[in-house]
């Protein structure tokens, strides 16, 4: 089974490293595949933060953690209507963009049985943690996870500088909170065949509305 990590971020890419620390370092998941979902400005801090710094790699070593094999983290800009990138995600028809831009990626994801996704939704706006959410109420399977990253003391929440602690620090604590949903996937598909409806699709067969 393939083991995929799915993002949404802003401008705190600490998130990816403080999950991916979670999952790896306490419950021992190695991912195949890291992806990040963001804007121009997000996709600027991961640059800088994460794969800059060999972030992953570094908390791989501090953990003794295998890295040799770690994927790095592929981005998936949000793009407007002619293919350009948004800077940031800031009025409804941004919003409208991001929604497809995180159903179709999820729906990709999702296509093949023999992997399992850990989606976190605690990056971004708060639009696109919905729109990750509602990806996965459509297109999520039994083994799909989605969840929001906890971390204590709340301090270091906005502490630009921290990214997961290292294994002498006793002061803090990372938690990740499991987030349950409902799972569409097999009724839609019985109803309607999933495979060719899109995000604009599926709101519409969904609606009580006319």
């Amino acid at each position: 089974m393939k083991n995929i990590f799915i993002a949404v971020t802003g401008k705190t890419p600490q998130i990816v490293t403080e999950t991916l620390y979670f999952y790896a370092v306490n419950q021992n998941v190695a991912f195949d595949e890291i992806h990040v979902i963001t804007t121009t400005e997000g996709k600027e801090k991961i640059d800088e933060e994460i794969i800059a710094k060999s972030r992953l790699i570094e908390l791989c070593k501090s953990y003794k953690l295998a890295y040799e094999n770690l994927p790095q983290p592929k981005v998936h800009l949000i793009e407007s209507e002619n293919g350009s990138p948004l800077p940031d995600v800031r009025n409804l028809n941004d919003n409208d963009l991001a929604a497809k831009k995180i159903m179709a990626i999820i729906k990709e994801k999702t296509a093949d049985e023999n992997t399992t996704l850990f989606c976190s939704l605690a990056g971004g706006r708060k639009t696109m943690s919905a729109y990750m959410a509602l990806a996965l109420n459509f297109f999520g399977r039994r083994q799909d996870k989605l969840s929001h990253v906890l971390i204590s003391p709340e301090y270091y929440e906005r502490d630009i500088t921290f990214f997961y602690p290292e294994p002498d620090d006793k002061t803090v604590k990372i938690e990740v909170a499991e987030i349950p949903f409902i799972r569409l996937r097999d009724k839609l598909d019985e109803l309607f065949g999933i495979e060719h409806l899109d995000f604009t699709d599926l709101v519409r067969l969904t609606s009580l509305s006319d």
